[in-house]
């Protein structure tokens, strides 16, 4: 039963790896203000950051700018 389930499905080359895990179709944000812009001090209210320089109030708190 076990190599049934390994033998399921095919080795993807490089090239297929990358599309699947990302790299090769870039994703479009457009009309999401918390991804549309990858400048820094951009991300309005509310968005996910990771530091002040982040947001455009240069608050973030928490993991969101306010």
């Amino acid at each position: 039963m076990k190599k049934q389930f390994l033998n399921l499905g095919k080795a993807l080359n490089k090239a297929e790896q990358k599309e699947i895990f990302g790299g090769v179709h870039p994703i479009n944000h457009e009309g999401d203000p918390c991804q549309a812009s990858t400048e820094p001090g951009h991300k309005p209210g509310g968005c996910i950051c990771i530091n002040d320089f982040d947001c455009a109030s240069s608050t973030c708190l928490d993991g969101k700018c306010f």
